[in-house]
């Protein structure tokens, strides 16, 4: 015990002391817990020369009101195996599936998952029961890693040997045992791990200055090298998700590659997903699972040589802390290698071979603002729309008109340049001040959204007229809403309507 010189104690009175000392039972999860189970339940603590009475845990769980007394029972009957300490139960479990059916004679034998129950009538309960039948109860899901109810063997025919037994209690009898088998059980099943490296296409510097502009790799490097979390932010639809996979490609070397995973944050996201959550299998059995950060996590562990990225996309639109857990903390680079305690207990280590890009919208208004103790997590880079670039640099417009397969001289590559003009203007008077700020800009999203795709019968979307006018068309309604609050992109605005009659020539 943690006090020198006491005597050893049962495991009912370990159990009695540890439940008055933390008002809980099942599982310890917090450092008192943890703390007063050493004191009270270690092994070498326990005498086991007595046996567990299940009912006098019952009592204890009465005392202090405790919650998921199954699941409790389950994991004290587990401890007690473990130990070597023989258990038994005055009979209230068993009870609920014979009492209420049949009249059952002193000292029947009836086998429960192969092994031998002697059923005491003068006690009205069981005298000694080697595996006890447990159910699944609310909430037992996040209280016990291991729990499987075993199998109940117990035939027809037994039945009808039993004294005063009629066909009609035989057929509820079996119903009900039937019902108890096909209960799910939580059991702690490995995940197959799949850590094989796999990979193809280079990717180079070069390829990734091609297709990025505005953001020099050389920030992103020297931030990265120094073992820093980046966030792309800006508005949307300027190309911060683009970035962030070329950059991860760049730092990789390849085009596609396992050692690159992309977690896109939703409202729905939760730590079970990126974690370690519950989730029932095809069998019925429930299963703790490996969420994909963690998951991905232990596979970078794996090739500690191999550089690992990972993209949080849309980083905002979850409630951020609570969807990276343990992670939030062990992505810094100070705690980079150490273990921390996942909900069921495994252990997760954050490797320094990983590297955590991530996006977000100057203006998301999802779930939350990314407050300030997440975002000095982060090198934060700021991403402007390219309107600006591609009016004031002839050399990414023409990469652009390239992009986009138009022909120079066409009336297409004429309609883009004014585009690109008249828009960025409307962006440098968000910059302006006032009431309109940088987070009213406007991204180059509807431009490139047709790059490399096709229409629903297969062909190829050309950048002609037809497919501009859609595009100015969908940039006109977004302009529309500033025009309210700022009178002067009124001119911009009837260009831009003048554009999309020339689209219609």
């Amino acid at each position: 015990m943690g006090v020198q010189g006491m005597a050893k104690m049962s495991l009912i009175e370990g159990i009695q002391e540890y439940a008055r000392a933390t008002d809980s039972l099942g599982i310890p999860s917090s450092e008192l817990e943890k703390q007063k189970f050493e004191e009270y339940l270690a092994e070498h603590n326990i005498k086991k020369d007595s046996k567990l009475n299940l009912n006098s845990l019952r009592k204890i769980a009465n005392e202090i009101n405790a919650k998921q007394l199954k699941s409790s029972m389950a994991f004290y009957t587990r401890l007690a195996r473990l130990y070597g300490i023989e258990y038994y139960d005055t009979g209230e479990d068993i009870k609920e599936i014979t009492e209420n059916y049949i009249e059952i004679p002193e000292d029947t034998t009836i086998e429960i998952g192969g092994d031998e129950v002697i059923y005491n009538k003068e006690t009205n309960g069981v005298d000694y029961v080697e595996e006890t039948t447990q159910g699944v109860d609310e909430g037992m899901q996040s209280d016990i890693e291991t729990m499987q109810i075993p199998k109940i063997s117990l035939s027809a025919t037994t039945i009808r040997g039993l004294q005063g037994i009629s066909e009609k209690t035989v057929d509820k009898l079996v119903e009900a045992i039937q019902l108890l088998k096909a209960t799910p059980s939580i059991v702690e099943v490995e995940q197959p791990e799949t850590y094989e490296i796999d990979e193809s296409g280079k990717y180079t510097e070069y390829d990734r200055n091609e297709d990025v502009i505005g953001i020099p790799f050389s920030k992103v490097k020297n931030a990265v090298q120094r073992g820093m979390n980046v966030i792309y932010r800006g508005v949307p639809g300027c190309g911060k998700t683009h970035a962030a996979k070329c950059d991860a490609k760049a730092i990789i070397g390849f085009k596609e590659s396992n050692r690159i995973k992309q977690i896109d944050f939703t409202e729905n996201l939760d730590y079970s997903d990126t974690m370690v959550g519950l989730r029932q299998q095809e069998n019925g059995r429930w299963q703790y699972i490996k969420g994909e950060i963690a998951e991905f996590c232990a596979f970078a562990s794996k090739h500690p040589d191999n550089k690992f990225v990972l993209i949080l996309n849309e980083l905002t639109r979850a409630n951020t802390e609570a969807v990276l857990g343990q992670m939030f903390t062990a992505m810094e680079n100070k705690y980079r290698g150490d273990k921390f305690t996942l909900d069921n207990g495994d252990i997760f280590i954050c490797p320094k071979n990983l590297i955590v890009l991530a996006t977000m919208n100057g203006t998301d208004r999802g779930v939350k603002k990314l407050d300030k103790a997440t975002e000095e997590r982060f090198y934060i880079i700021d991403v402007d729309p390219l309107w600006e670039e591609w009016t004031t640099n002839e050399e990414a417009f023409d990469k652009l008109i390239d992009t986009l397969g138009i022909i120079v001289g066409t009336d297409e590559e004429d309609i883009v340049k004014r585009l690109c003009k008249e828009m960025a203007a409307i962006n440098n008077s968000c910059d302006e001040g006032g009431i309109l700020t940088a987070d009213s800009k406007i991204g180059q999203r509807q431009l490139m959204q047709f790059i490399k795709q096709k229409d629903i019968d297969g062909n190829r979307i050309v950048y002609n007229k037809e497919t501009l006018g859609i595009v100015i068309e969908q940039l006109i309604s977004r302009v529309k809403p500033l025009l309210e609050i700022n009178s002067a992109i009124e001119s911009n605005l009837d260009k831009l309507n003048e554009l999309m009659e020339k689209c219609h020539e």
